[in-house]
């Protein structure tokens, strides 16, 4: 059996190889409505997407400014509620 993968490190380069007959890939419809509306992608039959709505941010260090900023967004989030 001939086993291999791909990995890639942004969505925009999976869903390329996807669109090039490369292999599937697990994308929001917010990523592929174009493939998807031309008929380059398609989905699995009875696949529906689930909206998680989470975002992280990562840092790679903890300047003055960065902390600042943290701070700053953390009191934004905070105050929406």
């Amino acid at each position: 059996m001939l086993s291999f993968s791909y990995a890639f490190d942004t969505d925009d380069a999976a869903l390329h190889a996807c669109v090039a007959g490369l292999g599937i890939a697990l994308a929001p419809p917010l990523l592929t409505s174009k493939e998807m509306r031309s008929g380059a992608l398609v989905a699995f039959p009875g696949y529906e997407p689930v909206e998680i709505g989470a975002y992280r941010y990562l840092r790679r260090s903890e300047s003055k400014v960065v902390r600042q900023f943290c701070s700053w967004l953390r009191a934004q989030v905070q105050s929406l509620g």
